[in-house]
């Protein structure tokens, strides 16, 4: 099984070398930068190997990039061979498949049982000292106090080792920890981003001693395998690399990077330890001795990344002020002699956004001497934690653990032996051990709505760069959703109604993205479960449903509500369901809630405090959905819908619980029937509650709190400073290469994937057709016939309907038809209504019209220097003779040479055959030298990107178009560059037969034979997709300046007798032209026709009445025995793609009629 980026693993021939993959070849967790690590050599890797991984930044195949645990022990780069799996670790809410089945549908992570491999951190040595694990003399000698009996056979490295601890039986070692959340004065929540901590040493000369230390202070870490061969020192704080390598007393170390590890084995420099403020015992100032063990890290101050402030303050809102960034976490931290001594800032505390259940506590009473002399128990609900391998973790109860945890009866090795802290350092525990590997136990709600329980390693992360829709999920009928513009010029947020709905149209997407729409649904629901081969989901509708999507879907409006949900299932197409942003609730989410008890009174008074000193501001929040006044608004429409009081929240066990006063919670599990449970966060016990999502104010996912948008630009910005941020783009993969045509001509061979089979349309019979009766009339319609052949595919297509077998038939309601927001007064909304024209036009022509206002940048000043005139008639030059012919259309204007409006027609034998895409160019003041700025015209109607690079806002990711850096400098865009070169690269190298590999970071796995599934699901959703790119530019918006073009390649023609323009008679008369719409018409049939045939053989084989092993090879060449044209795939339609396609192909016959 390959290995994953997160895995836990060990060196086959050195167990004590563990760590976490951070690169494989085709995957990377994160940007590594050689020059911080330390990088050792632990298994030998050829020279060659490492100087094409620091080339390249991606380990050669077959190899990985683990990062260990310990800062001490380095990196390094290792065959997969030469590496154990010891855990695959994750968190509810992942998305998953079974390790290994490409053809496995995903799941969701719905539950984990943890348990963790222990080892302590310090040993007492046999002449009675205190001994990190990590020191020379421990690796060198056994020293350990408790040595095995003398008949154990166990690994003397590994008989300590303490195995199958529960989780919930663990604490972290250290606190505050990065990523937790804490509430400030209950008025602000926000996230720990950084820790600043006291190293606290414990020294061992002649006297035993315990010093207090102000961060690093020149603190050094003894490299743990100095014999390994190097292969690069880190380089810290801008030294140079000879400077940064010390010897100390025999050691060679490198400076900290980070904080030391518990139980540490470290070196400080004399004077850092004269300065240590020493709370037990005495520094010797003529002492020799250097080394020392970090027995505590103490907090001194956190960095926190402030989220929103609490809506239900009792304070008046100009008092709600953005506390500091850096927090003191107690009063006396400069003052303390042991833990105990410290005390926290009342003002600040953390929350424990964890694991939680009950838990057997063991309160336990030592005697004077530090041994336990009595216990008793009592079950508690406690929050406890998912640990890493590295992380460090002490005993919830010492005492019960110890006689848990007596090791092998024969050997008695796996014990946990607790030293008295006492005798060594008094007021602090020294009991803290490390996670040598975590071991997960998970339960999956697989996309069907089953659920099983697997090993985590049994199971493979699953990324995607689209959103997986899964059981629980929030979904839309796309046909029952509405649009209405925003209005600017009114105070769109009212505190006593909803919305005033005006205007509502059709849902259209470019209208959508083209100026701010809000989205009104009719229909809401939950997915129950999704049938992942035939693209098919059920969803539980919500009753009465008034749900209104703003800020492009990213938000609900405060007075959209969900509802009672019903006891309806409705089966749909995966392509007639969408969902947003908005809809967004993961399990590990934080949530805003509304207090158990609050009222209408309590918001008014909130409210009226909102007045305030003059040009006071509400307070901060990162983002808009966090807003102070947004919160207070839904709370409100809250209280409006309960009585006036918020009374429903109850806990998971349906008892009474206390929930006063809370108002932040963590989701622990999302319903299928619309509820969640939530937990409490911030109390000193779990408490659980189970509440509808209409009473979730907002939801923080701490993931993606880093940027705030401030534009239309790609900039992101630090949420709390404002300032901009050096981020890598997160654009689809570089589509760089070049193609070169000559007079309309590819020189170049497509060698893409085998995903799709090239195919011979099948129109012999068209000859033989008389397609249109003879007519002196030069009005142009659609001849006997054509109308004919047209009306047979129709009573085909209804014939397939009527023989489907009863348990395939699917309700689904009609999806509207689209309807531009803006339309010019001579856009056409029917192709077929028009007249074709006598002769083929132009690949390349300058019209004399204005642009029409969809026109991108039409509004833009143009520039009309010189030099930008001279470089526009040399692209008029190549565009008017270099053209593929037939598949690549141009237009400008004489009144805006700035402007180009291009059509490009999908290339054969890939899911985008015969479909026209609409682009737009515009040449900015600095053409040629800056790129033209390109607007794709989306009409996928919200069913996402029909290609990974072609975005449903219009961007195209182009490395000529420099939104997308590439790999080579030569890739971007020069002065030599041309338009010609853009459009002929969109065609061949974004529109090709497998687009999903398109997708940045999963170039890759196309070689590696993986997401093949999704890759074939993917082309199948595209090509249904460009189907409806045909319906939209022929039946409801044609664009505008393309009617010709449009017409020409798609609506028959009938045969023209060259005397009737003046030719001789005995001239040859011009044949019948097809056209490409009988074309995807008829193709279209034999896939639907194929593909049914495919399935019910299928069917056989699920019912035995066929050999399984010929199933995937039935499911592989389905169709092939039905005719060339339904060759397209290589695997057959599922029953969703039927459904749009059968419907997308009625709707252009019906028109054709």
């Amino acid at each position: 099984m390959p290995l994953e980026t997160h895995d836990t693993v060990v060196l086959r021939d050195d167990p004590d070398v563990i760590g976490t993959v951070e690169q494989t070849h085709i995957d990377s967790a994160t940007e590594i930068s050689l020059e911080d690590l330390l990088v050792l050599n632990y298994t030998n890797v050829p020279e060659h190997i490492f100087q094409d991984y620091n080339n390249t930044g991606t380990p050669p195949k077959g190899y990985v990039f683990v990062v260990c645990s310990r800062e001490d022990s380095g990196a390094f780069l290792a065959l997969e061979d030469d590496l154990i799996l010891i855990s695959r670790s994750f968190d509810e809410g992942d998305v998953i498949k079974r390790a290994g089945q490409a053809h496995s549908m995903i799941g969701t992570i719905i539950g984990i049982q943890e348990t963790c491999t222990l080892v302590p951190a310090l040993r007492v040595s046999r002449d009675g000292r205190l001994i990190s694990a990590s020191s020379r003399a421990l690796r060198e000698m056994s020293l350990d106090n408790h040595p095995p009996k003398r008949a154990c056979t166990c690994d003397h490295r590994q008989y300590d080792l303490i195995r199958n601890v529960p989780a919930e039986e663990l604490v972290r070692a250290t606190t505050p920890n990065e990523d937790e959340l804490v509430v400030m004065h209950n008025d602000w929540v926000g996230e720990i981003d950084s820790v600043d901590f006291d190293v606290v040493l414990l020294h061992q000369d002649k006297i035993t001693s315990v010093g207090i230390m102000d961060g690093l202070s020149d603190l050094h870490l003894p490299i743990l395998h100095p014999e390994k061969p190097l292969v690069h020192w880190p380089d810290l704080d801008g030294l140079e690399h000879p400077s940064v390598v010390e010897v100390v007393q025999g050691y060679l170390t490198l400076p900290a990077a980070e904080y030391p590890l518990l139980g540490q084995f470290v070196i400080a420099s004399k004077t850092s330890l004269h300065n240590a403020r020493w709370v037990h015992g005495q520094y010797d100032k003529n002492s020799q001795v250097v080394e020392g063990t970090v027995i505590d890290l103490v907090p001194r101050a956190a960095g926190v990344k402030w989220i929103a402030a609490n809506p239900f303050t009792r304070k008046a809102t100009w008092d709600v002020k953005l506390p500091s960034r850096s927090q003191l976490l107690f009063q006396n931290v400069s003052k303390f002699s042991k833990p105990s001594d410290l005390v926290p800032r009342g003002s600040i505390r953390t929350c424990a956004t964890a694991l939680g259940g009950p838990v057997t506590m063991t309160n336990t009473v030592f005697d004077s001497h530090g041994s336990p002399s009595g216990t008793t128990s009592v079950t508690k609900n406690v929050a406890y934690y998912r640990f890493e391998r590295g992380s460090q973790v002490r005993f919830r109860d010492p005492a019960a653990a110890m006689q848990k945890y007596q090791g092998r009866e024969d050997c008695g090795c796996g014990a946990f032996r607790p030293i008295v802290s006492d005798k060594y350092c008094p007021g602090f525990d020294v009991n803290f051990l490390n996670v040598v590997s975590p071991s997960q136990i998970v339960r999956v709600r697989w996309q069907n709505g089953q659920e099983s329980v697997h090993p985590a390693n049994d199971l493979s992360s699953f990324g995607a760069f689209e959103v997986p829709l899964v059981p629980g999920g929030i979904v839309l009928d796309k046909a029952g959703i509405k649009m209405m513009k925003v209005l600017m010029d009114r105070h769109y947020y009212r505190y006593d109604a909803p919305p005033q709905l005006h205007d509502l149209k059709d849902f259209n997407e470019m209208a959508f993205f083209e100026s701010p729409h809000d989205l009104i649904a009719s229909r809401v629901g939950v997915i129950q479960a999704v049938d992942p081969k035939e693209r098919i989901a059920k969803v539980r509708w919500f009753q009465e449903p008034r749900v209104i999507l703003i800020e492009s879907g990213e938000a609900l409006h405060p007075y959209s509500k969900y509802g009672p949900i019903s006891d309806t299932i409705e089966e749909l197409s995966l392509y007639e369901i969408m969902t947003f942003p908005a809809f967004d609730r993961r399990v590990l989410d934080a949530v805003l809630l509304p207090p158990s008890g609050i009222g209408l009174a309590l918001l008014e008074k909130v409210l009226e405090n909102k007045g305030g000193p003059p040009n006071h501001s509400l307070p901060y929040a990162v983002n808009s959905t966090l807003d102070f006044d947004r919160l207070v608004q839904r709370a409100i429409a809250i209280c409006g819908e309960h009585g006036g009081l918020v009374q429903n929240i109850v806990s998971s066990d349906k008892t009474n619980i206390d929930v006063n006063g809370s108002w932040l919670g963590q989701i622990v599990a999302v319903g299928l029937d619309g509820n969640l449970t939530v937990r409490l966060i911030g109390k000193k016990s779990c408490q659980d509650v189970q509440i509808p999502l209409d009473l979730v104010l907002a939801t923080i996912n701490i993931d993606e709190l880093g940027a705030v948008d401030y534009g239309d630009d790609d900039s992101e910005y630090d949420s709390v400073t404002g300032e901009l941020l050096e981020i890598e783009s997160r654009s689809p993969s570089p589509i760089s290469e070049h193609i070169e045509y000559e007079g309309g001509q590819r020189l170049d061979e497509d060698e893409d994937d085998d995903a799709w089979v090239s195919a011979e349309e099948d129109l012999a019979s068209l000859d033989d057709m008389d397609l249109f009766a003879d007519s002196s009339s030069t009005e142009n319609s659609l001849a006997p016939a054509f109308r004919s052949a047209i009306n047979r595919i129709g009573r085909a297509i209804n014939e397939s309907d009527e023989t489907r077998d009863s348990d395939e038939d699917i309700e689904m309601t009609d999806a509207s038809t689209q309807t531009a927001a803006a339309q010019d007064s001579s856009t056409t909304s029917n192709l077929l209504a028009l007249t074709v024209p006598t002769e083929p036009p132009p690949q390349f022509e300058v019209l004399s019209t204005a642009p029409p206002r969809d026109q991108f940048r039409v509004n833009e000043a143009p520039s009309s220097s010189p030099a930008f005139l001279k470089r526009i008639a040399k692209e008029h030059k190549a565009l008017s003779t270099s053209l593929p012919t037939n598949q690549i259309y141009v237009r400008t204007y004489e009144s805006r040479l700035d402007l180009f409006r291009c059509l490009v027609i999908g290339p054969p034998d890939t899911p985008y055959e015969d479909a026209p895409f609409l682009i737009d160019l515009h040449l900015g003041h600095n053409f040629p030298t800056e790129p033209p700025t390109a607007h794709f015209h989306s009409w996928t109607g919200g069913l996402g990107r029909i290609n990974p690079n072609l975005y449903e806002e219009g961007k195209i990711c182009l490395s000529l178009l420099g939104t997308w850096p590439g790999k080579e400098k030569q890739e971007g865009w020069t002065k030599e560059s041309s338009i010609l070169q853009i459009l002929v690269s969109i065609q061949g190298l974004v529109m090709v037969r497998n687009p999903f590999f398109n997708e940045a970071g999963f170039e890759g796995y196309e070689a590696e034979g993986q997401y093949k599934t999704e890759a074939a699901q993917y082309a199948e959703k595209a090509f249904v997709m460009s189907r409806g790119f045909v319906r939209h530019a022929l039946l409801t918006r044609v664009p505008v300046g393309m009617e010709a073009v449009l017409a020409w390649l798609y609506i028959p023609s009938h045969p023209r007798n060259p005397a009737e323009n003046g030719g001789g008679t005995n001239a040859t008369p011009e044949p019948a032209r097809a056209g490409l719409l009988l074309r995807i018409i008829r193709r279209g049939q034999s896939l639907i026709y194929a593909s049914q045939a495919a399935a019910a053989a299928v069917a056989q084989v699920d019912e035995g009445m066929v050999d399984s092993d010929i199933r995937e090879h039935l499911m592989d060449t389905a169709g092939t025995n039905t005719g060339d044209a339904t060759k397209a795939f290589l695997r057959p339609l599922s029953r969703g793609a039927i459904v749009m396609l059968r419907r997308w192909l009625g709707e252009l016959v019906e028109a054709a009629k």
